[in-house]
């Protein structure tokens, strides 16, 4: 059995942290970083920046302190009071009124106010509570003998409803990754947001800030990383996909189909944005992953029905004594979700881990057939959107050793055409400025193993191809690898051919759409590529083309079991070798 290892690690932009809480936003232009804390799985810089009449601060650096707050709410009201004296010239407090009033300007929030770092005032007044707390009362500075005013704010993430025509759009640029950086302290806000999280590890950069790396719409990927480790998912798992039987006498009669997963995996990724919070509209978004990856997985299958068209997954047992159709659909391995970027109201970007597993074919003779599939991923770089110039480079991706093994009834005609077929994905929900666009964005490999088989036979002996060499990779024309047999030896009296192709492809796509960057129609093959593993004739025909059968569509995920039937003769079937080893890589 073949292990199943995906370790996606991304390039990572530069991020370094530009917000200073001792600083007030009240120039036109605010940061927020995401803090780093002992269980962070992400890192990231948000900025703002527009009119100052736009943007406002109610944190102890602009004077103000707040009452009362919930610190993981997006929608709610606030007291707040100024612990500055309003008179003093140096005093930040009146900047929340300053030209246009306080309602429809964006506020920074202390770390313990609010799930957001900004938020948008909808409307302000004097509290009728003015009750102030002793340890509040210490700090604030007396004004002549006349007690504070307390007022308050009605805060919310609904940036839409902001009249831009008072002060001008506010403009907006992230940053991120879901690998934190040794940058900034302690949040009490990041430790509600990644409670439980189950990464650690550090990532030291020499990047620039967000605004830099967003520069001409391209990711920095110039920042150093550092020593990080993220918590692998893990997968081993047996299930049974079909388990069927026909009475058919002496002669048997069943079909059954086993498989049998392992795969690790970790997964990074980088996302830039950039555009106005008002109006809401992000015409500037990018996802990479930086992927490595080894994808395998062995096909057992032993027939002693005919059957039809069959779907089934990859690490298969298939047991067949009979003739019909059989379709097992899309087989979901693992769903987990993995760690992400969130800037709450803002944007959201949450990663799910898929493995998926589906086989598809037609066998037309009693027989059983083991056939892995294995390839490498180095280093591939994927981008969402895609485009001509940040498709990953083709020799990222690489085929490794393959299991084989065909033994098949030899008195009878043996025709089948299978193919196996792993899909690992990264799925990723994307909601940004409070859900004014949202849209689930996948990352997919599709590694897929197909036999086709035709062959008559006329003896009780089956012909014999013992695998024991290297096969190496060759480029043909038409820019498919070829893996060309060194050694192969047959005996008996069969007739026809045997092929086994691999094939990969990655895939981008998407379903609901964000602003005008993508929608559902955005869809790329970032990657194809196919391999002939292994080809072979008995009885001097000469082979034909052999094609893996066309891969399953995401959405055909219907379990179809057709008819099936036994096999010709009233024994037994006696299955004998056609080809057994492993085909090997070229060193």
């Amino acid at each position: 059995m073949l292990s199943s290892i995906l370790l996606l690690v991304p390039f990572l932009a530069g991020i370094n942290a530009a917000n200073d809480w001792t600083v007030p936003c009240t120039q036109g232009e605010c940061f927020y970083d995401l803090p780093t804390t002992d269980n962070a799985t992400s890192a990231g810089s948000l900025r703002i920046w527009g009119s100052p009449d736009a943007i406002t601060d109610i944190t102890t650096a602009a004077g103000w302190t707040i009452l009362g707050c919930d610190g993981s709410a997006l929608n709610q009201s606030i007291r707040l009071v100024c612990t500055d004296d309003p008179e003093d010239p140096n005093s930040n407090c009146g900047h929340l009124y300053q030209n246009i009033g306080a309602v429809h300007k964006l506020v920074r929030l202390p770390e313990d106010c609010g799930a957001s770092a900004f938020a948008r005032v909808s409307d302000a007044w004097e509290s009728a509570d003015q009750s102030i707390p002793e340890a509040v009362q210490k700090r604030i500075v007396r004004r002549n003998g006349q007690p504070p005013v307390v007022k308050a704010l009605a805060l919310d993430v609904n940036f839409d409803a902001v009249d831009h025509t008072l002060a001008g759009p506010v403009n907006i640029e992230i940053n991120g990754a879901n690998a934190p950086v040794d940058e900034a302290p302690a949040s009490r806000r990041m430790e509600r947001l990644v409670s439980g999280a189950t990464a650690s590890g550090t990532v030291s950069s020499s990047g620039k800030s967000a605004s830099a790396a967003l520069e001409g719409n391209l990711v920095n990927v110039s920042g150093n990383i550092g020593t990080f480790k993220l918590k692998p998912l893990a997968l081993k798992k047996n299930v049974n996909l079909v388990n069927k039987a026909v009475s058919c006498g002496p002669a048997g009669g069943s079909l059954k189909v086993d498989m049998s997963a392992n795969a690790n995996a970790q997964a990074t990724i980088t996302v830039t944005a950039k555009g106005t919070v008002v109006p809401p509209n992000i015409p500037t978004f990018l996802v990479v992953a930086g992927v490595t990856a080894n994808i395998g997985g062995t096909v057992t299958l032993a027939a002693g029905l005919n059957a039809r068209a069959l779907l089934i997954p990859l690490r298969t047992s298939f047991d067949s004594s009979q003739q019909g159709h059989i379709d097992s659909g899309n087989v979901n391995l693992l769903t987990a979700a993995v760690p992400g970027l969130n800037f709450p109201g803002i944007l959201t970007v949450g990663p799910t881990f898929k493995v998926d597993t589906q086989f598809v074919g037609d066998v037309q003779v009693p027989m059983a057939m083991t056939v892995g599939m294995n390839f490498a991923v180095n280093n591939a770089q994927l981008s969402f959107p895609p485009s001509a110039s940040n498709k990953p480079n083709p020799s990222a991706f690489s085929v490794g050793d393959m299991p084989l093994t065909l033994n098949a009834q030899s008195n009878v005609k043996a025709t089948g055409t299978m193919t196996a077929t792993l899909i690992p994905s990264i799925n990723l929900g994307v909601n940004a400025l409070g859900g004014k666009a949202t849209a689930q964005i996948f990352l997919s490999f599709n590694a897929n193993a197909a036999i086709n088989m035709n062959l008559d036979g006329s003896a009780a002996v089956a012909a014999s191809a013992n695998i024991k060499s290297a096969l190496a990779p060759k480029k043909t024309a038409s820019a498919e690898d070829a893996l060309a047999a060194r050694t192969i030896t047959g005996t008996g009296s069969l007739s026809g051919c045997v092929k086994v192709n691999a094939g990969l492809s990655v895939n981008a796509g998407a379903t609901g759409s964000f602003f005008s960057v993508f929608n559902q129609s955005t869809k790329s093959t970032l990657f194809s590529k196919n391999f002939a593993v292994f080809s072979k004739c008995f009885g001097g025909k000469t082979a034909r083309s052999v094609r893996s059968m066309p891969r399953v569509s995401r959405l055909d995920r219907v379990r179809r079991i057709g008819a099936l039937s036994c096999p010709a003769g009233t024994t037994k079937p006696v299955l004998s070798p056609i080809t057994s080893g492993t085909v090997s890589k070229s060193r």
